[in-house]
């Protein structure tokens, strides 16, 4: 009793209890008493005394697994037999399993919590704790008015699911906080306290919590921000009408303004003096800048010189007037409506010092992070924003007055928790209102953790189970449900004037359309009447047709039922002549009975027990829309209102095993007016159609496994078998939508992505450039160079002849100027001289030729250094056509559709791959190797090509270094395209196989599994460990300017030989 007190049966310690006297009933009566755990380890042993061990002197012995769901709250004692041992002296082994306790973990067989009563603490902010509990729970249940206690609800709802995972039952507790300080108070004090086993909501994990909590796993977003409106003089500048021209061109504009005016009154003087006839008078200079003035602001004038050169440069002025006008328009509407202008203020330092007025929504972690907070910038802002307001009824405000508040007076600064406001921004702001809007983080961004005790025995099975519900992506569709992350500013959602250069057509086309109308109401009833009887009689405009009144008809099929409209209804009477033949005819023959004909079949005898066994081997389908009427009998001959009973049937398929199904869906009541709803007689109207056939258990539907998808585009394997058969209703894998199959199949949801590449890695003779080495520096830097390098050489002999003639101390000789210019070079390439100048002004001049070398040296070495290593070097190949140019091996992976796109292709480019890659092969067939034969060689030899599909990127990640990855080339070896899931045309499971395939989607169960078998990229993780082999294909062009130097060298020395020879044979 006392190790149960102190809670010694937990995970940490692992229990073998041996009881030699197999009083079994006996440990029973202690143990139900002591206060064991989910999480307990005990294994009790007895002997086996009803069996022979399989040596004579070893013993058997059974051992149970014991542990308590929790004793604390209801939990009731579990002894399992797990497995027998047979032990001699020297060892035991394990015998045999007695339950099936060996094939899932301890916690896998501990799921089930279904004997206890958790205790939960329950957070309700925005609610009358007062209310009655299932008030409270329908509140925190409910999926409308997101806005109202979002993290309260998103984690009540969180914590139902994870209440089903567990298969137990919970207690509520309900707190409207969740803490007074940080670990005490609220939900966060009573899971401290240990009054509680779980609370309904994550809550921040912080330090101090640590010594009581453990969390268990990141299950929400926390973001509390300042928000406001840009006040209406915060941001607008004058000079924005300056912005779009500089200073320097405005005044050269004005120059030229100034000058054309000149040159215009020196026009109008020669036309005045020597052109009488064009005008009579001179205007002044101030006159003609007005008009070259008025010409920039696009105005006329009344004053145009007459002479040919005059109008000249009016036309000129005009013109370029007329550039400089469009471009400052431009930009200036650019700089003014392109984008809201915004405020200055980004941060709380910002906040706190600004003139701004502030609310704050009234949350419990707003008052605690305020009065605790140790930021300087949090400290200011409640010292100037907070304190001064906190008697007056303006600083704390609801979030949908805070938020109303914001949005009627720009300026106003509200502070508020994003998964409550942002939802009420959307629902009550404009969409140009939401783009004004300025934010500032009020804390920094924190996720919300689950967190149980640190003592807790549920630690584990939670943390499984939380890990599991957000694995299937439940977790995930309540969270974009509830959470909102950031708001959508659509700029384009701005009130635009329309004025009549648009509407002017619609209202010629409205009076062309109440002229057709008045001429429509002049024809006599007889013409309306012969037109209404074609266009029945033809099936033109029809949408209903009653069957009654057209069964004689000899081309019935034709009239009514061979059409492009995508539904009809159809009306007909059950009881009338030829009805069974006609619909017989209709559902066997012509198999109208689906979702293109809306059926309205209507029984005056209202026997419906010949309606179903007549219907019942007709063909339907669970795409049926029939209806099926029939008068109530209680009003049968009555001469009040007619109620009748509306039946739904269908059948899930006939052909596969389906039975039929009628079911009653509603009773309506009618005139001879008009019929209204009276009552629902069953739930169908809470789902939609589709919704309530959902279940398909008394059908099998047929399912071709993909071994072939083709022979051709359409016939053959299972595409074939699933359109132009029909011999198959699903297939197993997704495949390529194509125009020849869309006339047998139908896509009804991509879920599949096919990618077919080729792919090398660079060849160790590719791209050989010795332009790489001359690339940091442009031509006439590296002119420029050298130039001023000659200039300092030929700088440093005048130095040296100088100091040799003015100053004979230093130097006994005057070096030559190929020797000046040898040191200068050499300086340049980093090498040092035994010659240096030893007078003041030489050494400079050194120092000067030293320091620039060293700048340019290093330019230049850090440029080739990144250019060289800093990504590995591709081929130039990029498309199949340069593959197919390419002396490049190539070799494909043996998939079926790769041979038929090589046969069927029409792209030159792709003949041209075939016939220079494969048909020119001794052996064609040798070209086809299995992936990982491929992907091996693709790595060994550099230059190989293989073509595969991208599915198979796993075994490359497999084989290949970080490095060998970074180095492959990838070329398309045919567009990419979406894989879809199809049916047969006309198959009647379209719609409902759309509907489950979604809700896959939506659960995030095929994103799991499209995250573990598809990978569509690889990735290139070129770390700085990474050792790089540097091969010729970049050090070549050094050793042949190597080569080429030395041999330069050494025509220059034999020239100079060839000169000293004969120098010296001179008398």
């Amino acid at each position: 009793m006392a190790i149960s007190d102190l809670n010694f049966f937990n995970h940490h310690h692992h229990w073998l209890i041996y009881d030699d006297s197999n009083e079994m009933k006996v440990f029973q009566n202690i143990f139900q008493h002591l206060n064991l755990s989910v999480d307990t380890d005990i294994s009790y042993v007895i002997r086996k005394t009803n069996s022979t061990p399989l040596k004579s002197t070893s013993t058997s012995y059974v051992v149970y697994d014991v542990y308590n769901n929790g004793f604390q709250i209801g939990g009731s004692l579990n002894i399992t037999a797990d497995h027998e041992v047979e032990c001699s002296s020297t060892a035991c082994l394990k015998h045999k399993h007695l339950s099936n306790l060996h094939m899932r973990s301890v916690y896998g067989n501990r799921e089930s919590l279904s004997d206890i009563i958790m205790r939960v603490a329950v957070v309700v902010t925005r609610f009358n704790l007062n209310a009655s509990h299932s008030e409270i729970n329908a509140f925190l249940s409910s999926q409308k008015d997101f806005y109202i206690d979002p993290l309260a609800r998103f984690g009540f709802q969180m914590l139902l699911l994870l209440k089903d995972s567990l298969y137990t039952n919970f207690s509520f507790q309900y707190f409207d906080k969740w803490t007074d300080a940080q670990t005490t108070g609220g939900i966060v004090g009573a899971l401290v306290n240990q009054t509680v086993d779980l609370t309904s909501s994550p809550f921040i994990m912080i330090p101090i919590r640590f010594k009581f909590l453990t969390p268990i796993a990141p299950t929400g977003d926390f973001r509390s921000v300042c928000m406001f409106r840009t006040p209406r003089n915060s941001g607008i500048k004058s000079d924005v009408f300056v912005e779009p021209f500089s200073t320097k061109v405005w005044i050269y504009f004005g120059i030229i303004l100034v000058l054309a005016s000149l040159f215009l009154w020196f026009t109008f003087v020669v036309e005045y003096y020597k052109m009488r006839n064009y005008l009579t008078f001179i205007p002044s200079f101030l006159t003609t800048c007005l008009i070259s003035i008025g010409s920039a602001c696009a105005q006329s004038s009344y004053l145009v010189p007459g002479s040919i050169g005059g109008r000249f440069v009016f036309i000129t002025l005009m013109l370029i007037s007329f550039i400089m006008l469009n471009y400052y328009t431009s930009v200036v509407v650019s700089l003014l409506l392109g984008s809201p202008v915004k405020s200055n203020i980004k941060t709380m330092s910002d906040l706190a010092d600004s003139n701004l007025d502030v609310g704050l929504e009234p949350l419990p972690f707003t008052y605690s992070y305020l009065n605790s907070s140790t930021l300087p910038e949090v400290k200011r802002f409640v010292k100037q924003k907070v304190i001064p307001k906190i008697h007056t009824n303006n600083l704390w405000y609801s979030a949908q007055e805070g938020i109303m508040r914001m949005r009627n007076r720009p300026g106003f600064v509200f502070v508020f928790e994003v998964s409550t406001g942002y939802n009420l921004i959307e629902r009550t702001y404009e969409a140009f209102e939401i783009c004004d809007l300025n934010e500032v983080l009020f804390r920094p961004d924190t996720q919300l953790v689950t967190h149980l005790h640190r003592n807790s025995t549920y630690k584990e099975i939670v943390r499984l189970k939380i890990i599991r519900i957000m694995e299937t992506g439940v977790h995930a569709k309540h969270r974009r449900q509830w959470v909102r992350t950031h708001l959508n500013c659509l700029t384009n959602n701005f009130i635009v004037h329309v004025g009549l250069e648009y509407t002017a057509s619609l209202f010629i086309m409205l009076l062309n359309q109440v002229q057709m109308a008045a001429i429509f109401n002049c024809w006599n009833i007889k013409t309306q009447l012969q037109l209404q009887r074609m266009t029945s009689m033809y099936g033109i405009f029809m949408q209903n047709i009653n069957t009654n009144y057209a069964i004689a008809d000899h081309d019935f099929e034709k009239s009514y039922f061979q059409h492009q409209r995508p539904f009809m209804g159809v009306f007909m009477d059950f009881n009338c002549w030829q009805s069974e033949a006609l619909l017989n005819k209709v559902a066997n023959d012509l198999k109208l009975f689906d979702h293109h004909y809306r059926w309205l079949i209507y029984d005056e005898i209202s026997n419906i027990t010949k309606f179903k066994n007549f219907f019942a081997n007709f063909n339907l389908y669970v795409d049926t829309d029939l209806t099926y009427a029939m008068l109530n009998e209680e009003y049968i001959n009555s001469s009040i209102n007619s109620t009748f009973l509306l039946y739904d049937v269908y059948n899930q398929g006939q052909q596969w095993g389906g039975r039929l199904n009628v079911t009653a869906d509603r009773a309506i009541s009618c005139s001879h007016r008009d019929c209204h709803l009276q009552k629902y007689l069953s739930t169908l109207r809470q789902r939609s159609k589709s919704g309530n056939r959902e279940r398909l258990s008394d059908i099998t539907l047929r399912v071709c496994t993909v071994e072939t998808w083709s022979v051709t585009e359409t016939v053959g394997g299972c595409i074939g078998a699933l359109g132009y058969d029909h011999s198959a209703d699903l297939l197993s894998t997704p495949f390529l939508f194509t125009e020849k199959r869309a006339l047998y199949t139908r896509p009804i949801l991509r879920n599949g992505h096919f990618r077919s590449i080729c792919i090398f890695r660079t060849p160790r003779k590719a791209n050989l450039n010795a332009g790489v080495f001359m690339e940091p520096f442009s031509l006439t830097v590296w002119i420029l160079f050298a130039i001023v390098l000659g200039v300092i050489g030929g700088f440093l002999w005048f130095i040296f002849l100088v100091e040799h003639k003015r100053m004979k101390i230093f130097l006994t000789y005057t070096p030559s100027l190929l020797t000046t210019c040898l040191m200068s070079f050499g300086t340049a390439c980093v090498q040092g001289s035994p010659l240096i100048p030893n007078s003041l002004g030489g050494r400079l001049t050194f120092i000067c030729l030293s320091l620039l070398t060293f700048i340019m040296y290093n330019y230049y070495t850090s440029i080739v250094v990144s250019t060289l290593l800093g990504a590995p070097i591709k081929s130039d190949i990029k498309s199949m056509g340069q593959l197919a140019d390419s002396n490049l091996e190539v070799a494909m992976e043996p998939l079926p559709y790769n041979a038929a796109y090589l046969n069927f292709s029409k792209l030159p480019e792709i003949k041209r791959f075939v016939k220079r890659k494969i048909d020119s092969k001794e052996n064609p067939a040798s070209v086809w190797i299995p992936a990982e034969e491929g992907i091996l060689r693709v790595r060994d030899e550099p230059g190989f090509v293989y073509i595969f599909e991208a599915f198979s990127f796993g075994l490359v990640e497999r084989y290949y270094d970080a490095h060998e990855i970074c180095d492959l080339n990838e070329v398309l070896f045919r567009p990419p395209a979406d894989l879809h899931t199809h049916v047969n045309r006309n198959s009647s499971f379209t719609e409902i196989l759309r509907w489950r395939l979604l809700r896959i989607f939506e659960t995030g169960i095929y994103g799991k599994f499209h995250r573990h078998w598809i990978n569509t990229r690889l990735n290139c993780y070129l770390g700085q460990n990474v050792l790089i082999q540097v091969g010729l294909e970049y050090t070549a062009p050094l050793f042949v300017m190597l080569i080429c130097s030395y041999i330069l060298v050494l025509i220059f020395i034999l020239l100079e030989i060839l000169w000293k020879h004969f120098e010296g044979r001179k008398p």
